[in-house]
């Protein structure tokens, strides 16, 4: 009897082997890997917004934003075609951004991240 027990726990842990296991991507559930990372959910101070610059008003948003401890990407292509008013636009958001000990960083050819006085871009390529 202890042989046939023996035997039966034998072929289960062959079979426990041989069986594929489930992956994480099977069974991911974002909530149960989130409880089990303890992870805090982030204030609002530490969000990330997107802005459009379209006009001057955009930049007060974006300086609010950056005042408020925000991180702001700034999306200047709906002003791309008009030089004149994205470099002034522009200009005036990089003044801004230094007043705040802010930075200011490129990110495209028609974006720009912008960080309050916390936060550091560390670029690498």
């Amino acid at each position: 009897m202890k042989m046939k027990m023996k035997k039966i726990q034998i072929f289960q842990k062959i079979r426990g082997i041989l069986t594929p296991q489930k992956t994480v991507e099977e069974d991911a559930d974002i909530d149960e890997i989130i409880k089990m990372m303890s992870i805090t959910p982030v204030d609002d101070r530490q969000s990330i917004e997107k802005v459009e610059l379209k006009s001057e008003n955009d930049v007060n948003i974006v300086i609010d934003k950056l005042s408020k401890e925000k991180i702001v990407i700034v999306d200047f292509s709906p002003l791309i075609r008009r030089k004149e008013i994205l470099k002034n636009l522009v200009k005036r958001l990089n003044e801004s951004c230094e007043n705040m000990k802010g930075q200011i960083c490129r990110i495209s050819n028609e974006m720009v991240i912008v960080t309050p006085q916390n936060i550091r871009i560390g670029i690498t390529v």
